[in-house]
Order: C-alpha cells, then sequence, then structure tokens
C-alpha cells in the first residue's frame, strides 16, 4: 500500500450489558469486523482512565466474560468477516488437499463456534 492511499478505520468500544469495556470493534474498509479484545474488563465512565492490553484480535464467535460484572457477551462475526475466513481458509486447504467442499466449511465454522470460550 502507498502513502497516499487512504484506510478508513471505524473504532467501536465493545461493551458488556452492564457498560464494562471489554474491547474495540474495529471495522476496516473492507467492511469485516474484527474484536480487540482486552486482558481485563475496563470502567469506561471511570474518571481516572486506565492504560488497556489487547490480547487478541478475534474475527470468530466466542462467548466473553466480563471481568468486573460477569456478565456474558457472544462476539460473532460479521457477514464480510466470516466470508474472508472462509476464503482464506478455502485458499489454504486448496493449497494442502486440492480440493474442498462447502459442506466441510460450513461444519469446521460450527464447531470452532461450540467449542472456543474466552474468559476475562
Amino acid at each position: 500500500m502507498s502513502s497516499e492511499q487512504k484506510v478508513d478505520v471505524t473504532l467501536q468500544v465493545w461493551k458488556c450489558k452492564n457498560g464494562h469495556g471489554l474491547g474495540i470493534v474495529r471495522q476496516t474498509g473492507n467492511k469485516a469486523a474484527q474484536l480487540m479484545l482486552y486482558r481485563n474488563a475496563i470502567d469506561v465512565e471511570s474518571q481516572n482512565p486506565v492504560e488497556v492490553d489487547v490480547i487478541a484480535v478475534i474475527e470468530s464467535a466466542v462467548d466473553i466474560r466480563c471481568g468486573i460484572c460477569g456478565e456474558m457477551r457472544t462476539w460473532a462475526p460479521n457477514q464480510a468477516a466470516f466470508e474472508r475466513l472462509m476464503a482464506h481458509y478455502k485458499k489454504s486447504s486448496h493449497a494442502d488437499t486440492g480440493k474442498t467442499s462447502s459442506a466441510g466449511l460450513q461444519r469446521t465454522q460450527r464447531k470452532s463456534e461450540n467449542s472456543i470460550q474466552i474468559v476475562n
């Protein structure tokens, strides 16, 4: 990418139902949303802002527990992120085996949605 090209990025705090910040949702020019997950939940309305560590960039479905109040929230990728992930998976599968069925892609996605859990 040249230094003259503009990249549009939208950032939004992703919160539990009680308003504690769990991470930042980053949506780039290709419309794929990613969750940049904080190591520890934060009180976004605090008068003393704290530094945060981002421990992961998440593009698949996960359940996340707020470290302050214990509430659970599920992150699920938007359609653009899912399509980008499947295109990448399809490319790497073709390189490894020479062929991949779409049913195999869907089965893999469902399995990962049910088995991944991140607890803050």
